[in-house]
């Protein structure tokens, strides 16, 4: 008789093989963890270093950008200061060079004033004086002479003057009382008025007709007459015993140099002519207290000749009334 098969496991081996088949899972799950554990180490180590890296190399990087942007920046900044020194230099060098220019410039300007000053036409005036005849006949010439002392020549000269015989008539148009009163006005200041007058419009047809305006070309170091009056030794004589005023001779002389935009150069001239003893009475020459100027010279003559005029203008007025109080 056969054995009987088995319908059915018992419950207890079903709880051991589970039990098995959980402890092989468990075991198995433990041996992937293991080794998932034991493979994670290293790759944490790679992991790890690699992270490292990347963070040195950042850091480096960082640093390396940082000393680029600061080496930029330290360029930028020597750029900077570099620019600003050049532009200071180029800024110094143009003032030392505009200086320079300047002081050239000064200097050309100087060096041609004085080769001008040396060069240029400058007229003077000397009153020479010819005897001719023995007393009582003598008869005393005298004339004006010009001369370019300068080395080039002149340019427009004109001239004008008066010798005493006319001088009397320097205030035509006016009546003889204050005619009279200037001429004594003028020889209480030793000299006549302005010759530059003499070149006006409106002096009178006759002092026009007897001093003419005349005209000459002079060159380097030469000399002219300009004009000439005569005395005679009688003449002399009686405005020495009747003790005469001296006579005025005066004029003027305009005219330009060669070089460029020259200003137009003024000489002016007076002599007076009085009776003195010399031996025998003779005319004795001098100069005018006024008018033997040039150039600017002539303007400030021309100041303290009025004031001058002017004073001595109040003088024989306030005289003059104190006496006829």
């Amino acid at each position: 008789m056969g054995k009987r098969p088995i319908e059915g496991k018992p419950e207890y081996r079903r709880e051991r093989e589970n039990s098995n088949q959980k402890e092989e899972e468990r075991q198995r799950y433990e041996s992937v963890i293991a080794a998932i554990n034991g493979i994670r180490a290293p790759i944490n180590g790679v992991s790890n270093t690699q992270e490292a890296r990347y963070k040195q190399t950042d850091t480096h990087e960082r640093r390396r950008r940082n000393r680029e942007i600061g080496t930029i920046i330290a360029l930028l900044l020597a750029a900077v200061v570099a620019a600003c020194g050049i532009l200071q230099s180029h800024s110094d060098t143009r003032r030392v060079l505009k200086d320079a220019r300047l002081a050239a410039d000064q200097q050309h300007r100087d060096t041609l004033d004085s080769f001008e000053a040396v060069q240029r036409a400058f007229i003077v005036t000397e009153l020479t004086r010819v005897r001719i005849g023995t007393a009582p006949s003598t008869v005393w010439n005298y004339s004006i002479v010009i001369s370019n002392s300068g080395n080039t020549p002149t340019q427009n000269l004109s001239f004008v003057s008066i010798d005493p015989p006319d001088d009397i008539h320097i205030l035509m148009d006016e009546d003889q009382s204050r005619l009279m009163r200037a001429f004594c006005l003028e020889h209480a200041v030793n000299a006549p008025r302005d010759p530059d007058r003499l070149f006006a419009d409106s002096v009178g047809q006759y002092v026009r007709d007897t001093s003419p305006i005349g005209h000459l070309l002079l060159g380097p170091k030469q000399i002219a007459g300009i004009g000439d009056f005569s005395l005679m030794q009688e003449e002399i004589t009686q405005e020495w015993l009747w003790h005469s005023p001296p006579h005025f001779f005066a004029g003027e002389i305009k005219y330009h140099d060669i070089f460029p935009n020259s200003p137009e150069h003024i000489s002016k001239f007076c002599y007076n002519i009085g009776a003195g003893i010399r031996g025998n009475t003779e005319p004795l020459p001098g100069r005018c207290a006024h008018w033997n100027c040039a150039d600017a010279e002539c303007e400030a003559d021309h100041k303290r000749y009025e004031k001058e005029i002017e004073a001595v203008n109040d003088l024989v007025k306030y005289g003059g009334r104190a006496l006829r109080g």
